[in-house]
């Protein structure tokens, strides 16, 4: 689970608990985030970027306003010849503990345009109780890579399985302009790196 243990997630989700129903009402309410920027490399080569995440959020769409744990990364991949394409890797754990479970669905937001239209492919992760939602290098996409460099934020939604609704997610690294930095150094890198 990473940094964010399920000890941390409990004690946060106990001190928080209280007040959830209270902050389910509030349309700000707060979100506990850890960011790291990766690279990605095959046979030595660069060929892709990766901003993974673990967010502890209020979920007032399906969890009643209560907490709960999105792990994920949003990773963009430059396999030669032209062919860039983005992918969003999600599994979330309710408040109440045990695995992971996968989205029935996810996709970008940028303001109230989403990459939906420039979904490719939908599957299971090799990681068990998480989610692929892969997209073509569209305007969506890439806008989300840009607004990454401009403001250190991207925006997704995802799809609980019988859910009718996306929950909004923001990543925000902007406090961090070394992450947003080597996040514009590697993109500069790997479309350059078009083998």
């Amino acid at each position: 689970m990473g940094r964010l243990s399920r000890v941390c997630y409990a004690v946060i989700a106990a001190a928080f608990g209280v007040s959830a129903p209270a902050l389910a009402q509030d349309q700000q309410a707060p979100s506990i985030q850890e960011v790291a920027v990766v690279p990605r490399f095959a046979d030595g080569v660069l060929q892709g970027c990766a901003v993974n995440f673990q967010v502890i959020q209020y979920d007032t769409m399906y969890a009643g306003g209560r907490p709960v744990l999105l792990d994920g990364s949003f990773q963009i991949y430059n396999f030669g010849s032209g062919r860039v394409s983005a992918l969003l890797k999600l599994g979330f754990i309710d408040e109440t503990g045990g695995a992971h479970t996968a989205p029935s669905s996810a996709y970008l937001v940028n303001g109230l345009v989403t990459s939906a239209d420039e979904a490719l492919h939908q599957m299971g992760s090799e990681t068990p109780g998480f989610g692929l939602f892969g997209f073509r290098m569209g305007e969506q996409v890439t806008n989300s890579i840009v607004r990454i460099m401009d403001t250190g934020k991207f925006s997704f939604a995802y799809q609980r399985e019988g859910g009718s609704g996306g929950v909004p997610i923001e990543i925000d690294m902007s406090q961090s302009p070394e992450k947003v930095s080597s996040w514009s150094e590697c993109i500069d890198a790997l479309l350059l790196n078009d083998r």
